[in-house]
């Protein structure tokens, strides 16, 4: 009888992304909430892009890698998602256990400020 037996397939690491958040685009205002889209960087990778808030927020509920930003010391700031009972999910950087307004201090683009905010916040 002649038998064939299958050799398991080696087992692949797969790399689990982390990329830095370099910069926001706002859209309505300046908190959390108003980060429509975020530009990042991968730099093992050697890729960069830009992901919608919605996108970010998936990637990372899902657990397909994590995101952070490098604070003004040079330190990896992690960047989490919030899900608040009322309003729409957004993403924020923390430090264990604190939510923090880091990311609210990276470089921005492309603003679309409300219509009735003062000229000088435009």
């Amino acid at each position: 009888m002649n038998m064939t037996f299958l050799r398991p397939k080696p087992h692949r690491k797969t790399r689990v992304a982390s990329v830095r958040i370099v910069a926001c685009r706002m859209a309505g205002g300046r908190d959390h909430e108003h980060i429509v889209e975020v530009r990042w960087v991968d730099e093992e990778a050697q890729k960069s892009g830009s992901w919608t808030r919605e996108l970010v927020l998936a990637w990372l509920d899902a657990a397909k890698g994590s995101a952070y930003l490098l604070g003004d010391d040079g330190r990896r700031i992690a960047i989490g998602t919030r899900h608040p009972l009322l309003g729409a999910r957004f993403i924020q950087a923390f430090e264990d256990p604190v939510w923090t307004d880091d990311l609210l201090s990276l470089p921005s683009y492309g603003h679309e400020w409300p219509t009735d905010a003062p000229a000088d916040e435009r």
